[in-house]
């Protein structure tokens, strides 16, 4: 980010800096008075001194916030963007209190029927987390404001967006002809419309008597890169907290004093459910080898899956997989094992193929990012995961990619492929949100792609990872290999 923000921690660099509710207050009015006459420099400086609210900041930082998304200077617009799109760094908070301020309703409105791009990929956001039981879900001026946007023609570049704040609001998903644009976006061209699609689905319609026949027939049609999606948002349904009734992104080991003592999220079983069961276990022979590993190893997640007889038909053909590594799964389990055992059972030796690696992986990491540094160049240094250098003219020798590939296996989970290191951090700004406890949450090299498949880097190294080889990837239709 040009205006320089970087999230301030403290201690050893494990806390981030946050406010409780009692003390939030003092420095939510002091920075709200900072904003008086403000400068363009003085209104970045208290966007970026305003994350450290957290959960602790309420509707009137909110507004600050939303009233400067609209500012002339476009670097001010883009800040408040940084910051708080996603909560990826701050947390801005609508439901405090009880009853919405007027002025904030008026404000949101008009940043939905007529605002700049940079307050939309704030606000929408935003609505898609009001909580089930908050007097947004139900306020007239925000559900007309949302049906324009939904039925503008052409489509808005923000679509998705828009369709997961829809998700929001119950009177909206009731009506006949938007649940069927939310079906249709399943099939739509663009993946960021087909995931929109895939959470409501899953969080709204699945379970209810209505629109679960619907489901069934639009997940029964599904191509490879729609499986792929919903898989993903199965393995890790963490759109389901998004009406809880505080925003996460931002808060590090006080998330739960934010959301409650007595607050327990329990992982929904949507594995129990007849249709994504089936949606699952039919994705085992998806042409793609990608989406059949994915299938395979959330399947993990199924109590006695062995027993299901399309498990059994699945493993009998996936016992001639090209893919080694299912292939090996597969015969594991034919011999009796659980699918948890023959998960274990994989040594990365044996299915990480070196041919893939060079051709297809040192290049990402040779790659200079948007600091002009590529991972080859700090990773130099490591331990844990030392990389040689390419020469001056780029190419690596043999030994030196022998020696990557061996550091390389190091920070591979092979048998819980979306968990691995090498995967995973590269996916986090320096100056994300989150619980930085978390060995996951950081990156000191900053986010050099975008993760959870949309970014062709993270698809191409999860594909290495759950078995892909050199001379199958050109041919695999839907992978995410360049």
């Amino acid at each position: 980010m040009r205006n320089g923000f970087y999230q301030t921690r403290v201690g050893n660099d494990s806390d981030l800096i946050h406010f409780f509710r009692s003390s939030g207050p003092e420095l939510e009015e002091a920075l709200i008075a900072c904003l008086k006459g403000a400068s363009s420099d003085t209104k970045i400086n208290v966007l970026k001194a305003g994350s450290t609210l957290s959960g602790a900041g309420d509707a009137e930082f909110a507004l600050a916030a939303l009233k400067l998304s609209l500012d002339p200077d476009q670097q001010v617009r883009e800040t408040v963007r940084y910051v708080y799109e996603n909560d990826q760094r701050g947390v801005l908070n609508l439901a405090a209190p009880p009853v919405p301020n007027p002025e904030l309703v008026k404000t949101v409105v008009e940043i939905l029927n007529h605002g700049t791009p940079e307050s939309q990929a704030v606000v929408l956001p935003l609505l898609s987390e009001v909580p089930n039981d908050s007097a947004w879900a139900h306020n007239p001026d925000i559900l007309a404001a949302l049906r324009s946007l939904l039925e503008q023609q052409p489509r808005p570049q923000n679509y998705a967006q828009v369709l997961n704040a829809a998700s929001s609001f119950g009177s909206l998903m009731d009506e006949p002809a938007l649940r069927r644009r939310v079906l249709e976006g399943l099939n739509d061209a663009s993946p960021d419309v087909q995931r929109a699609a895939v959470e409501i689905a899953l969080e709204r319609f699945i379970d209810s008597p209505t629109t679960a026949p619907l489901v069934a027939t639009a997940f029964a049609s599904l191509g490879s890169s729609q499986r792929n999606i919903l898989i993903e948002e199965l393995s890790n349904p963490r759109f389901m907290l998004r009406h809880a009734g505080v925003a996460g992104g931002a808060l590090s080991q006080d998330q739960q004093y934010f959301l409650g003592s007595d607050y327990k999220y329990k992982e929904p079983d949507f594995l129990s459910k007849p249709v994504v069961i089936e949606t699952v276990l039919a994705s085992l022979t998806d042409r793609d080898a990608n989406v059949r590993a994915a299938a395979l190893d959330l399947l993990r997640k199924k109590k006695d899956v062995e027993k299901q007889p399309q498990f059994h038909a699945a493993m009998e053909t996936l016992r001639n997989d090209p893919n080694p590594r299912l292939h090996l799964i597969a015969t594991n389990v034919l011999t009796g094992k659980t699918l948890a055992e023959a998960l274990k059972d994989v040594e990365p030796g044996t299915v990480l193929d070196y041919a893939y690696f060079v051709t297809k992986i040192e290049p990402i990491l040779a790659t200079p990012g948007p600091d002009g540094k590529a991972c080859v160049m700090c990773h130099a240094n490591h331990v844990i995961f030392k990389l040689r250098p390419p020469s001056g003219d780029g190419t690596f020798s043999s030994p030196d990619s022998r020696e990557n590939y061996r550091y390389a296996m190091r920070v591979v989970d092979i048998n819980n492929p979306q968990h691995s290191l090498i995967l995973i951090k590269p996916t986090r700004p320096t100056d994300a949100g989150g619980d930085v406890s978390d060995y996951y949450a950081t990156h000191n090299g900053g986010q050099r792609w975008k993760g959870n498949e949309s970014g062709w880097q993270y698809k191409t190294i999860l594909e290495w990872i759950r078995g892909a080889r050199l001379e199958t990837a050109q041919t695999q239709s839907g992978g995410g290999s360049r």
